[in-house]
């Protein structure tokens, strides 16, 4: 809310300059923080930590999240969110700026690769059932080598200056990052007790709420068409 509220005040309000230059600080704060607490609760639900019982969840507030597997997740999810920022920025751009956000594509993709690493291992003894998951299942081991692979990939290009191609691995990699995780999550949306069996909606709302999605998506999509089109003349 942060952010999008930050982003109209800064670009269309009409405060003094001091004014908009506080929102742009609240933009890139908001901007920050956001993905941290992402990463930090898609940790969390990952430990174990979290325990549900008959539909109610019977652990404490911060159960999961707090812990410093979760924390790091959430500083592997920013650095992914910069690397994907910084690479479609590369593309967009030329001269000078280019090559600083080329650079801090770079960077991300560097930290991105520890923080991956400091993640695995921390999974050890923060969320042993996802650890397991990750380093013995025959499903997750070609993922991450194929992650691994277009990480390398992604960073070959950007050092060259393939600036077209680099935003397409890095965006790649970053999905089979995503598709790795759920692998690992084993069916489930929180281990060890909430499996996807149990947390599906009830098969009487599915048509409905099928239909109601089809139906959005005709007057959504064309509408966000039309908004990254107006963006993209406009820039």
């Amino acid at each position: 809310m942060l952010r999008g509220a930050a982003v109209s005040f800064h670009a269309y309000g009409i405060q003094p300059h001091r004014a908009r230059e506080r929102w742009a600080q609240v933009f890139a704060w908001s901007s920050l923080v956001t993905p941290v607490f992402l990463g930090m609760v898609v940790g969390g639900v990952a430990t174990g930590d979290v325990r549900v019982r008959d539909g109610t969840v019977t652990t404490g507030w911060f159960a999961g999240w707090t812990t410093p597997f979760a924390l790091l997740t959430g500083f592997f999810t920013l650095a992914l969110f910069a690397l994907l920022a910084a690479a479609y920025l590369a593309t967009e751009t030329s001269g000078a700026l280019r090559r600083d956000f080329s650079r801090r594509a770079i960077l991300a993709e560097v930290a991105a690769g520890a923080l991956a690493f400091a993640v695995f291992w921390r999974a050890k003894a923060d969320a042993p059932a996802l650890f397991q998951n990750l380093a013995s299942s025959r499903f997750t081991w070609p993922v991450q080598l194929g992650t691994a692979g277009l990480a390398a990939l992604t960073l070959v290009l950007l050092i060259r200056e393939r600036h077209e191609l680099a935003r397409f691995s890095a965006a790649a990699q970053v999905a089979l990052v995503v598709v790795g995780w759920g692998l690992a999550m084993d069916r489930h949306f929180v281990l060890p007790d909430v499996s996807l069996a149990t947390a599906g909606s009830l098969p009487e709302v599915l048509p409905a709420l099928t239909i109601a999605l089809a139906l959005g998506s005709i007057v959504l999509v064309p509408a966000l068409y039309y908004l990254y089109r107006v963006f993209k003349l406009k820039g």
